[in-house]
């Protein structure tokens, strides 16, 4: 469709659309462009998206299931939207992810200045509960100075459990986290639906919009 490409069981994978990372067990996009899923997938992979790429994420209705076992679903470095034109879309994760399913990074070796994830349409959702991870679906940063945002215009986040940020764990004094629409629910942590990790993330900003 245009310059969208589909996403599919066969070419979802190293060799196809994805291209293996350094790390074991881990897989990135070629190149940056605008994706969407053609049908219901599911990958063992942890997904990374590496500085200096751009990608959109269109669900179409269609559910996109993590079963790797990394502390995370998604690795992000750089900037991802997620958007469903179709409705019904999700992006699960059927193992515990003790850093949240989605992870922008703000320190070490894979972190960049301006991880951005926007979040237009679609379900974000945990289905195995693990009560003992810092965050349950979003770590917006993860220790360190680089800044972290994430913009949430629609669709659901829910399911979460964890000690912190049952769905979303405010991981840094440098994330900031703007929600203009969509829904937070469903979630269960000591800290809340939306949680800081601990004093060094006093300086977080959050914003909430009608």
């Amino acid at each position: 469709v245009g310059d969208w490409t589909a996403l599919t069981k066969e070419n979802f994978g190293v060799g196809g659309v994805l291209k293996a990372s350094s790390t074991s067990g881990r897989a990135n996009f070629s190149s940056s462009g605008r994706y969407y899923l053609a049908e219901d997938i599911s990958t063992s992979y942890v997904l990374e998206i590496l500085k200096g790429t751009d990608i959109t994420l269109c669900l179409n209705g269609h559910a996109l299931t993590s079963t790797a076992t990394g502390n995370s679903a998604i690795r992000l470095s750089a900037k991802l939207s997620i958007c469903d034109c179709a409705g019904g879309g999700k992006l699960t994760s059927a193992t515990k992810k003790a850093g949240g399913m989605v992870l922008m990074l703000s320190s070490g070796a894979d972190s960049a200045v301006g991880v951005e994830f926007n979040l237009y349409g679609g379900t974000l959702m945990m289905t195995d509960k693990d009560y003992t991870a810092n965050a349950g679906v979003i770590q917006v940063g993860n220790s360190g100075s680089n800044p972290a945002v994430f913009n949430m215009y629609g669709g659901t986040i829910t399911g979460g459990t964890a000690n912190k940020g049952g769905n979303i764990l405010i991981g840094t004094a440098a994330a900031t986290m703007n929600m203009c629409g969509g829904s937070v629910t469903g979630g269960s942590s000591i800290g809340g639906f939306v949680g800081g990790a601990n004093s060094s993330t006093k300086g977080y900003v959050l914003t909430f919009e009608n």
